[in-house]
């Protein structure tokens, strides 16, 4: 964070040769937890802002694009998704979106840092509600960890809403993360996780669908406008071992989460999954 020549505060992240920057207005909350500096910031225009290790998360503003993206395009083409796995998402976004699919029964978040977790209780109460419901349980502890423990076909999405490939999260874009998703998965499971922006993070995407494509027969990449993060253009990647259709949505399903919906719809989604040239090429 910095002030500029005219005393103004502003947060800005930098990426390599590029960068953004957001005026704060306030200093919400900010601490250092056991794995990284947690801060809340406000914007005028974006509202609260989550920041980790200096790199924005989420804001009020467009937060609602990301999580129901990584969620409702998985869910909607799943015929029954009943066991879900959350690696990351300690803001709860994306179990606040996993919650409109009824059929949902478990959710189990693994989430490394509970601070995480306490802040967004406190500042994001959109969010932080999601906690009290049964369905979820949270267990605190390394991704990575978790999945080399578990017992095979447990789930039927995992969903990978974690932080940058880099420093302490860079684990979870790793060959052997990969597998053991895999070996979690349901016959008919499907994998989500948010992969960077395909124009400033263009190679780093093409090197992470490579992983995923080795343990994984049908796989895919969507995109999203997410005005907050590098380039205001993010990617998903999704991957099934018996699901071919993984781009196409259910109607029925489609149809009835978009009306609890700002952003997913049908269209939006089926819309998702069309790619310009150079990213085309390139994943040949």
């Amino acid at each position: 964070m910095d002030n500029n020549s005219l005393g103004e505060l502003w947060l800005c992240e930098a990426y390599h040769q590029w960068g953004n920057c957001f005026k704060i207005k306030q200093i919400l909350h900010s601490e250092q937890s056991l794995y990284q500096r947690i801060e809340v910031i406000l914007n005028e225009k974006l509202g609260k802002i989550l920041v980790l290790d200096g790199s924005v998360m989420f804001s009020e503003k467009d937060e609602f694009i990301y999580h129901e993206m990584i969620v409702h395009v998985p869910l909607c083409t799943h015929p029954e998704p009943k066991d879900i796995l959350v690696v990351g998402g300690g803001d709860g976004g994306a179990v606040r979106e996993i919650l409109k699919h009824q059929e949902v029964a478990n959710i189990k978040v693994v989430e490394l840092d509970s601070r995480v977790i306490e802040v967004c209780k406190k500042f994001f109460p959109n969010m932080g509600k999601v906690w009290e419901s049964p369905k979820v349980k949270v267990e605190n502890i390394d991704g990575l960890e978790f999945i080399q423990k578990c017992s095979k076909n447990q789930f039927d999405i995992i969903i990978v809403d974690g932080i940058d490939p880099i420093g302490y999260g860079a684990h979870l874009f790793e060959e052997e993360f990969y597998y053991h998703a895999n070996r979690l998965l349901k016959e008919k499971g499907i994998f989500v996780q948010q992969t960077e922006s395909p124009f400033y993070h263009f190679e780093w995407v093409c090197k992470i669908f490579g992983k995923i494509k080795k343990f994984f027969h049908f796989i895919a990449i969507y995109t999203i406008p997410m005005p907050t993060y590098p380039s205001g253009w993010w990617c998903f990647t999704i991957a099934s071992n018996s699901l071919s259709n993984i781009t196409i949505p259910i109607e029925a399903k489609g149809k009835h989460i978009s009306k609890m919906c700002k952003y997913y719809n049908l269209d939006v989604h089926k819309s998702s999954f069309k790619l310009p040239n150079f990213l085309l090429e390139k994943l040949k």
